[in-house]
């Protein structure tokens, strides 16, 4: 009788804490605002790393489809007049001229973070965290 009543107990509690552990998909909705946190240049021999940055840069996605920022859809430009673009479940078509005219931008989670790939000659990415708003 001991043996089952701490298996239940045991049981119980494993619940409890997984349930408030999960990481739950619908918290990656892309729909909302990101704010820019690294960035990430390659220099073609696979040695680049993610760096910090304090720019401030801002990507919204919205319930339509469409998408902008502070920044640039075109390159890594964080003074840059702001851009906009549609999106769909991994990319981001600029609506603007750009460079790389007709190709799109990628992109896709990590852990919680978003991560945003210009087309380059090599890696060029930039890391996003969702920005919460008070």
């Amino acid at each position: 009788m001991k043996k089952l009543f701490f298996t239940v107990v045991f049981a119980l509690l494993f619940i409890l804490v997984s349930g408030s552990c999960k990481n739950n998909d619908d918290d990656l909705n892309v729909n909302s605002t990101w704010q820019l946190i690294a960035y990430y240049n390659d220099p073609g021999d696979g040695s680049g790393t993610f760096v910090t940055t304090n720019e401030v840069v801002i990507l919204e996605f919205y319930n339509d489809g469409t998408v902008s920022t502070t920044g640039s859809l075109c390159r890594f430009d964080p003074n840059a007049d702001g851009s906009t673009g549609t999106y769909t479940d991994n990319t981001i078509s600029p609506t603007e001229d750009c460079y790389f005219d007709g190709r799109e931008l990628a992109y896709w989670y990590e852990g919680n973070d978003l991560i945003l790939a210009y087309p380059c000659i090599e890696a060029c990415l930039e890391k996003y965290a969702r920005r919460v708003e008070f």
